[in-house]
């Protein structure tokens, strides 16, 4: 994004992010139209969606790796890609929680068990956790005794010291 281009609206939904640029001086916004994270080709929405895409209008940018519309609002078929939006601003309840009947496979971090699905920690995520927790009894450790001012002593009779 350019530095005098601002974003003035977001949707998101089904893998993809639909942000809305205008910037001053312009008579159309343009909407930008990407994936949510980066993917390889056979897992991008976009890709998946291009036909559609192109037919209503969409052109891709090479520089941006994304897909864009120039116009004041989406059509609808565009629009409905990422789904239903709730735009009353109140959190959604969710009564039945599905919960899975499968055992619990093994090696599962112990802070991670509590949540309602398990998620599998990595062995990269497993190494930072335990580095976080190391660093962070080093920090405990060094924190509770006050600090002992430096000293140096120099010995002037013997200049390997």
């Amino acid at each position: 994004m350019s530095q005098n281009e601002t974003i003035t609206q977001t949707l998101t939904g089904n893998g993809l992010v639909f942000a809305r640029t205008e910037r001053p001086g312009t008579p159309q916004p343009w909407w930008w139209i990407s994936d949510a994270k980066r993917v390889p080709k056979a897992e991008s929405q976009t890709y998946r969606h291009r036909e559609t895409l192109k037919a209503y209008g969409c052109r891709w940018s090479k520089r941006r790796l994304a897909w864009y519309f120039i116009g004041a609002e989406l059509p609808n078929e565009i629009a409905a890609l990422v789904g239903p939006q709730d735009n009353t601003g109140e959190p959604v309840a969710q009564d039945d929680v599905p919960v899975s009947d499968a055992p619990m496979a093994p090696r599962y971090s112990p802070r991670l068990t509590g949540s309602v699905t398990p998620v599998r920690e990595s062995y990269q995520q497993r190494v930072l956790r335990r580095f976080a927790e190391q660093f962070q009894a080093d920090l405990d450790r060094i924190t509770r005794c006050p600090a002992l001012p430096a000293v140096a002593t120099i010995r002037l009779d013997d200049p390997w010291a």
